[in-house]
């Protein structure tokens, strides 16, 4: 059962992951919006 619960912490980290970057690029999209010359 140990190794359920270390796959599930290594899934939760992967997601927090994935969370991050689609939260930067969304951040990027925004800002590339408001400035589309830069």
């Amino acid at each position: 059962m140990s190794t359920a619960v270390e796959i599930d912490e290594d899934t939760k980290s992967k997601l927090e992951e994935l969370q991050m970057e689609s939260r930067l690029k969304t951040r990027e999209e925004s800002s590339t919006k408001k400035f589309p010359y830069h």
